[in-house]
């Protein structure tokens, strides 16, 4: 099979931990929020915050590692960014042992703005490489990781949650983010050559300013963001939810998550299976329907009094299943007819984490309980993502 570039092939699983690695740190404490929240002497809002501070420097991050990557190469990039992710995590550590709420939220920045590395490289090591008809394979074989490292994080954090107590969560992300440095040096270098023009601050808004006028891939970024915006609010919120209000373990928590992977599951074997045979705009609108009818369903619950754990993790298996069909297509359809890949992906993934991001502090500003929080905050990405889906359609009906 032919390639774009006569190097040796990335190792797909070093791209898959790579772009799950992110997920994993954002995910990974969300059974211990109710623990940590008493520990630091927070309100629930509050912790939130911690969440607010990963999201944003996540989405802040990949506006510039496309340019980093660009000027010094994929492989130095992902070393740096990971090392400096590491570092985040051990502040967080030294923020449970100086018992410093603002140390944590600093820490989490950090870390953040070094774990998001992952999912602009993957996107644009998979571009540098594959053709398209293969990029959405490994695509959807990404998405599957970004699909399963939320419930096994979740799982993985109540069982530590539990045990061993919040703090261990981090030592967890400071073992696990060194080893994905130390496959990362591993991996071949797929930029062309170094840029020492790429960081020219004329050349760096002149091709933001090409690529934010770029209606396709702001809509359909838009579209994957409205379904991350969902995923995280589904994440930050039912803890507080299931755990606080009924009563229900971390670590029971944590195995009822596996409900939520089975729907991303689910929903990227199906992609696999007829990836090939189906138009993407016809995956992207299953996922949109799906997606649309588990919000639905939890909002039904909502007002016909009928919300408990069993209700929000069926609902939310419809609503993951969703997110998983539309998930690839969406990014590919994004990434479509554009010509510097790297600020591109730099863009959709900016605009990615930032709706997540956005999500996150309406959450942790919301003045209502967490339960109304969930059905108020999910209906309004509900109209993004159908406002988004439908301006897509427009872009791609109108070449």
């Amino acid at each position: 099979m032919k390639h774009k570039l006569a190097v040796s092939k990335p190792n797909t699983v070093t791209l898959l931990l790579l772009i799950s690695y992110a997920t994993v740190s954002a995910v990974l404490f969300a059974p211990g929020l109710p623990q940590m929240s008493a520990f630091f002497a927070v309100s629930g809002s509050s912790i939130q915050f911690a969440v607010v501070a990963f999201l944003f420097a996540y989405a802040t991050g990949q506006l510039f590692y496309g340019i980093l990557s660009n000027r010094f190469g994929r492989k130095k990039t992902i070393c740096g960014g990971m090392l400096t992710g590491v570092l985040g995590v051990f502040l967080c550590i030294f923020s449970g042992w100086l018992g410093s709420f603002g140390l944590l939220l600093v820490g989490r920045f950090v870390e953040a703005l070094g774990a998001g590395v992952g999912l602009a490289l993957t996107f644009i090591i998979i571009n540098d490489y594959y053709f398209p008809a293969q990029a959405v394979k490994i695509t959807t074989w990404a998405a599957i990781a970004f699909a399963i490292s939320p419930g096994i994080s979740s799982t993985i954090g109540g069982v530590l949650v539990t045990h061993l107590g919040w703090l261990y969560c981090f030592w967890f992300l400071a073992v696990y983010g060194l080893l994905i440095t130390a496959l990362g040096l591993k991996l071949p270098e797929t930029a062309s050559a170094e840029h020492r023009t790429a960081i020219n601050m004329s050349k760096i808004i002149a091709s933001y300013r090409t690529a934010f006028a770029n209606k396709q891939l702001l809509a359909f970024s838009t579209l994957v963001g409205s379904t991350s915006a969902v995923l995280y609010i589904f994440l930050s919120v039912t803890p507080l939810i299931v755990i606080n209000t009924f009563g229900v373990r971390p670590d029971v928590y944590g195995m009822l998550n596996l409900i939520l992977t089975c729907g991303l599951i689910t929903g990227n074997i199906i992609v696999l299976s007829i990836c090939g045979k189906v138009r993407p705009g016809t995956l992207i609108r299953s996922g949109v329907l799906t997606l649309s009818a588990g919000i639905l369903l939890v909002v039904g619950c909502f007002w016909l009094d009928m919300i408990n754990p069993f209700t929000i993790f069926s609902s939310g298996f419809i609503v993951f299943l969703g997110i998983a069909l539309q998930y690839s297509s969406a990014t590919t359809m994004a990434m479509a007819n554009v010509h510097d890949k790297a600020y591109c992906a730099a863009t959709m993934s900016f605009i990615n984490a930032g709706t997540a991001c956005l999500s996150i502090i309406i959450v942790s500003l919301s003045p209502a309980t967490p339960l109304i929080t969930l059905v108020v905050v999910l209906t309004l990405f509900l109209v993004v993502m159908l406002s988004a889906y439908f301006v897509g359609k427009t872009t791609i009906s109108h070449r």
